[in-house]
This record gives C-alpha cells, structure tokens and sequence, in this order.
C-alpha cells in the first residue's frame, strides 16, 4: 500500500469522527426505525439502472474501436464500480478497461480511453448541473448566500472545459498537428514516459471518434443527462422514505456535493466523504444531524450493497478474482 492510500484512509477517518461526534444514537436510531423500508428497494435497484445507462453510453463511445454487445459492457461496467467500492486507489475505471480490453480482445489502452472521454462527458453533465442549480432554481437561504461565488467558480471552471474541448476536438481533427505540438512539449520528461503520454494520446483521439458523429454525439450527451439524472432518483426517494418531501432540486443538489465530494482521497467506497457530504447537503434543508446521518448512511448503502453483490457474481461468472482485479 502506498502513501496515498493511507492519506485517503485518514481523511476518512477524520470525516467519520467529525460527523459523529455528539450524535445522539438513541435519536438516529429512531430516525431510521421509523423510516419506509419499502421505499429503499427502488433506491437500491437503481444502481442496476445506472449501470445500464451507462453500458449503453460506453457502447457508444467504444463503438469506433469494435461493436460490443450491451451485456459484455454492462458486466465490465458493474464488474468496474464494485472495484472502487472494494479496492484501493479508486481502481474500478482501470478494471473496467482491462475486463473488457480482455474479453472483447481490444487494446487496454484504447478501451481505458473511452473511459476517459466518458469522464470528460461527465465533468461536462455535473458542471452544467451546477449552472443550472445556481441560475435556475430555488435554493435553500444557507445554500443562495453562497451563490454568487459558486456561480463564480462554475463558470470558470466552465472556461477550462471549453479550453479541454477545444484542445480534444483538435486532436480529433489534426492528430498528427496536435501530437507534434505536445511531443514538443513534453521533451524534458523521459523518452518511457513521453512514449506512454503519446500512445495514449493516440488511443484518446480514437475514443473521442464519436465527436466526428453527430447521431453518436447526440446520444452520449442523451445518457449522460439520463445518468445524473436517475442518480439523483434514489437520493430523493430515500429522503421521502424518512418522511422529508424536499424539493426534487435538494437531491440534485447532493449529488453535485457528492459529485465533489467523491473525488477527495478517501477509504474504498468513499466512506466519509460520502456522508459528510449527504449531511451538508440537507443541513442547508434544516434536516437534523441524526437524520442526514441515518439517510447518509442508506445512501450509501443502497450505492454499496447491490453493486458489490452483482459485481462478485460477475466475477465468479467472468472466473476473475478481485486479485486479478488488483493486478489490471
């Protein structure tokens, strides 16, 4: 284990400490007892639906590189989010690559970079969601005091996705152009690391083919709206579940915290930051600690158990073991 595992350890640590410290567990358990199980089921299930939303994107995106069938695809995805829920170091989007470069016997390397193009759809969705958050609808008075400075900060970050757009497309159009430019930048490093940057380089420009595609644009951009929004499908049920009937903008709101939220170093499965970020989120509701706590924590569950559990099976059927997973 390296040391960034350990500093995603201890942030976690942290996290959980500072959000349980004087709980009253009596209160929490109340909250929970008194929640609607039923309604978790359909929380819980959605996982599935995402999954397929996205096997249905990633078909779209691998597409230049080999027709692949929607349940190879589904499997490596599921096979993928279980690994960052059980392993260290985020691994799930490597696994995913590897599953599928291994069974559909395509580059690694090209596979891994339609994933990347799918995460740069994605910081493009959540982005766009921040806008409209903060433009559009009404928020709670904790959350509209600090509008103007997250609004501030969404459009700029805005500018540097169109700078990244503009260099991706680039690469799509002149590859030879935008490969010399970069090789030349990039002479001070080592002759293996410039030859790894520009083979994946390459094998970018292949995953970002469907720009060239309007039908294939079109559809990636449709999935990629599709995903956020089933995401936030069970964050909204499972505060309704508590007995909260929040606006359906609150649990568009959480999942743009937890969107950050999850991208801070942390423990697989991203314990704390998960949590912390659900209980911030209804805190600007007046939602109590003991009941954000208690929703925090289904939350995450209904993220966590049915992924694992159909991911395991995948690997049974696939014959891997999470060994091989850590070794992609």
């Amino acid at each position: 284990m390296n040391w960034k595992f350990w500093v995603g350890i201890g942030i976690s640590v942290v996290l959980i400490f500072f959000l349980f410290r004087g709980v009253d567990y009596h209160k929490l358990w109340e909250a929970s007892s008194h929640a609607n199980i039923y309604l978790w089921i359909p929380a819980f299930l959605a996982q599935y639906l995402l999954m397929l939303i996205r096997a249905l994107r990633w078909q779209h995106l691998i597409r230049p590189q080999k027709e692949i069938g929607i349940w190879n695809l589904f499997s490596a995805t599921t096979i993928g989010f279980m690994s960052n829920n059980l392993l260290p170091a985020r691994m799930g989007e490597f696994v995913r690559a590897y599953v599928i470069g291994n069974k559909e016997d395509i580059s690694i390397t090209s596979s891994f970079a339609t994933i990347v193009v799918e995460r740069i759809f994605d910081i493009i969705a959540v982005l766009l969601l921040t806008m409209v958050l903060f433009l559009f609808l009404e928020l709670p008075i904790g959350v509209s005091e600090i509008k103007e400075t997250v609004r501030g900060g969404a459009y700029g970050l805005l500018v540097v996705i169109i700078i990244a757009l503009f260099f991706l497309v680039m690469l799509v159009r002149y590859r030879e152009t935008s490969v010399s430019i970069v090789r030349k930048a990039i002479k001070p490093f080592s002759e293996r690391v410039q030859e790894h940057l520009i083979l994946f380089l390459n094998s970018l420009a292949s995953g970002l083919e469907v720009v060239k595609g309007g039908r294939s644009l079109f559809m990636v951009s449709l999935y990629s709206v599709l995903n956020w929004f089933v995401s936030a499908l069970p964050i909204y049920i499972i505060t309704v579940s508590f007995g909260f009937f929040l606006p359906f903008s609150s649990a568009l709101l959480i999942l743009v915290l937890l969107a950050f939220a999850v991208s801070v170093p942390s423990s697989p499965g991203y314990v704390g930051p998960f949590h912390y970020a659900i209980y911030l989120g209804l805190g600007f509701y007046g939602i109590g600690k003991e009941e954000a706590i208690g929703m925090a924590i289904v939350m995450h569950l209904a993220q966590f158990v049915p992924l694992v559990v159909l991911g395991l099976i995948l690997v049974w059927k696939e014959k891997l073991t999470l060994a091989d997973l850590r070794k992609s």
